[in-house]
Formats: structure tokens, C-alpha cells, sequence
């Protein structure tokens, strides 16, 4: 078991919430998917907000939260656009990038329902991958303690690369 908190970070498609239960379990930690669990505490859909208000919520959410015991969580892609988030991660546990190629994440999501995922339209889907993981890779490698890249890796295969990470922190 391990006595920190584990932040799962990177793009959406990445793979943090099918990646963050199986890591729970082998680190007998809880797990909490940030983005269901922020939607589910306030009884709205992500559609019924706009994105800055719903990054507001997500920062106070996510800075009270992890004021509690070790978790595993898996966080919403955004969660390091906000300078006291990426503080909290830095800080308060352990970030790990989970680093995805634009092609692998374009796979990942032309055939997912994007409706829960207001920044992106099948449309330009690839394009507006490229702008957002632009804006957003320094913050994800500055908040991790341990990069993983994702590609053509099974979900065991990554869990497994982040264990031995953490022994060799």
C-alpha cells in the first residue's frame, strides 16, 4: 500500500478512469473518477454549464477533496489548467502523465458519444486534439512525478509500468 495521493493526468482519452480501478486495487487505495464524481455531487450534466464555470467547480471540488485520505484519482483533463490544482498535485501526491499520441486518442474517441465531452466535435476531432494537448503538455509534464506513454499498451500493461514507477521513485 502506498501512503500518498495518486493523480492519473493527461488528455481526455487517455485512459485515467479505466486506468485508475485497477490501480486502486493493486494499491489498495480508493479510487475517484474527479469529473463523475464532481457531476454526480451537484446533480448536473456537463452540458448544462459552461466550460470556465464548470473548471470553477471542478478547482474548489478538487483543492477540499484531496484534503482527505490517499486516493487514486482520476482526474478530468482540464484539472492542470488551474495554477492551484497544479500545486495541489505537485505537492499533495503524486502526478502521473498518462501520455497519449493525437492518433491513439483520435481512435480512442471518433466512435465515443462526445456529447459529455463539450470541447470536441467528431467533425475536426484530430485538429482540436492538437490545440488542446499543445496548451496543455507543459502543465502535464511540470505536475508529473512519472510519465507513462500509453501507446499500444493494454490497460494491465500500463498499470503495471506505473507500479514499477512509483517502487522506483
Amino acid at each position: 500500500m502506498i501512503n500518498n495521493n495518486i493523480f492519473l493526468i493527461g488528455m481526455m482519452g487517455s485512459g485515467k478512469s479505466t486506468i485508475a480501478p485497477q490501480l486502486s486495487q493493486v494499491l489498495e487505495l480508493p479510487c475517484i473518477d474527479t469529473d463523475q464524481d464532481i457531476l454526480s455531487v451537484l446533480d448536473i450534466k456537463i452540458s448544462d454549464i459552461s466550460e470556465l464555470k464548470f473548471r470553477q467547480l471542478e478547482s474548489v471540488y478538487f483543492l477540499e477533496r484531496t484534503k482527505n485520505d490517499y486516493y487514486v484519482y482520476a482526474t478530468g483533463g482540464g484539472i492542470i489548467l488551474s495554477e492551484k490544482n497544479r500545486e495541489c498535485i505537485q505537492n499533495q501526491g503524486i502526478g502521473i502523465f498518462l501520455d497519449t499520441s493525437i492518433t491513439v486518442l483520435h481512435e480512442r474517441l471518433i466512435n465515443t458519444n462526445l456529447d459529455t465531452r463539450p470541447l470536441l466535435n467528431k467533425i475536426n476531432l484530430k485538429e482540436q486534439l492538437n490545440i488542446i494537448l499543445k496548451d496543455r503538455k507543459e502543465y502535464y509534464e511540470s505536475c508529473a512525478k512519472i510519465k507513462i506513454c500509453t501507446n499500444n499498451l493494454l490497460k494491465e500493461e500500463v498499470v503495471e509500468k506505473i507500479i514499477t514507477e512509483l517502487q522506483n521513485l
